[in-house]
């Protein structure tokens, strides 16, 4: 098995939130100091098993579906990092490892679809973008902070001299008669006008072919501009693409691997991502009482499931185990072992299902009197 356990991609999450079938197991693993990770997740598989002959499958098939916990448990280059992380999740089709949450309790959760909140936080290795700018040719890269890969696709990578060269109009001509004589006729002499344009004008066309260009490509990434001072400050008064950066890499960004613009990039992406959901915070306190912002619990977990929330706050070191009865949109609080799902994992999974921005927090760190707050788009 591999040692390295990779951030989900976002079609990995979409898969992942999907209902399962016949006991979907998730073995929460936080953080934990080396040496006590191995006898943790043992711990959770037992806690694991015991759920799912309670639920009515013989114990020979539960050591069957069990079976991806030894081999996480064998991978001894893994158990050598000093601190792991991890989830595991296994249903009757396989098992996924992912990276564990960053706080609270270990956890063993059996029921009808993977317990994934922590995997849903918008702060930490956000997929990001970096463009590169200089006056020959401009490159698109997108990824993480672990890696880059350049988009080469809809006109990009996107050189100036093939721009003008495609925008370039004929020059205009004006004839200015002369008499001849014998001929009765006038002959033409004919010079240009509109020549060469200005340099000033030549960049805004340019970086505006970039700026569409760039658009089609992105959705909502957070984009790092790496270039000259001047071409960075044109590039932002042309574009209308709204998730700017605020830091930037300066020099030449061509001249960089992606492997460095990654480096230089991610922590630029991280500051403006933290930057944001402070912003959307103070947001959730300044509505807080209008009818746009929701500190209760039972009302943030039906706004998520109608696709009303654009910004939710839950807590990752707690749960709140219940049933959501959408059809009459009621909560009814039960224990995990009776059938319960945890209501902010419910609420995580809807808010980001439905294009809403989701932070994992300590509950300490959280407004109201429940582990939720949800900012409503309506």
């Amino acid at each position: 098995m591999n040692s390295m356990v990779p951030t989900p991609t976002p079609d990995e999450v979409r898969e992942l939130i999907c209902p399962r079938v016949g006991g979907a197991v998730s073995l929460l693993l936080p953080v934990t100091p080396p040496g006590e990770g191995r006898i943790t997740l043992r711990n959770l598989a037992r806690s694991a098993a015991s759920r799912l002959e309670a639920m009515g499958m013989r114990a020979a098939d539960v050591r069957v579906r069990l079976a991806p916990v030894d081999a996480v448990l064998e991978d001894h280059e893994l158990w050598q990092r000093p601190a792991v992380g991890l989830a595991l999740y296994i249903d009757q089709d396989g098992s996924m490892l992912m990276p564990g949450p960053q706080r609270g309790e270990p956890l063993a959760v059996v029921g009808s679809r993977f317990h994934v909140k922590h995997l849903l936080d918008g702060v930490p290795q956000p997929r990001f973008a970096v463009l590169t700018l200089s006056r020959k040719t401009s490159h698109l890269f997108t990824g993480d902070a672990s890696r880059l890969d350049e988009v080469a696709a809809g006109g990009l990578p996107m050189a100036m001299e093939e721009v003008l060269r495609y925008d370039e109009h004929e020059p205009q001509l004006q004839s200015h008669g002369s008499a001849r004589r014998g001929g009765g006729g006038v002959v033409g002499s004919f010079h240009g006008q509109g020549g060469k344009r200005e340099q000033g004008e030549d960049l805004h066309r340019y970086l505006r072919a970039v700026s569409v260009a760039v658009e089609a490509a992105l959705t909502d990434e957070c984009l790092v501009l790496a270039g000259t001072e001047e071409l960075i400050a044109a590039f932002r008064k042309t574009t209308s693409y709204a998730h700017l950066a605020t830091g930037e890499i300066p020099g030449s960004g061509e001249r960089l691997a992606a492997a460095d613009l990654a480096a230089a990039a991610g922590p630029l992406v991280h500051d403006a991502v933290i930057a944001h959901r402070e912003a959307m915070r103070s947001r959730l306190a300044e509505l807080s009482g209008t009818g746009a912002a929701t500190l209760d619990l039972g009302a943030t977990v039906t706004a998520a499931c109608d696709g009303r929330v654009e910004a939710l706050f839950v807590a990752g070191d707690t749960a709140v185990w219940g049933h959501y009865d959408a059809a009459v949109r009621r909560i009814d609080h039960l224990a995990a072992d009776d059938g319960g799902d945890d209501l902010l994992d419910l609420a995580a999974v809807e808010t980001w299902r439905h294009g809403g921005e989701v932070y994992v927090l300590a509950e300490a760190d959280l407004p109201g009197p429940w582990p939720a707050a949800a900012l409503l788009r309506y």
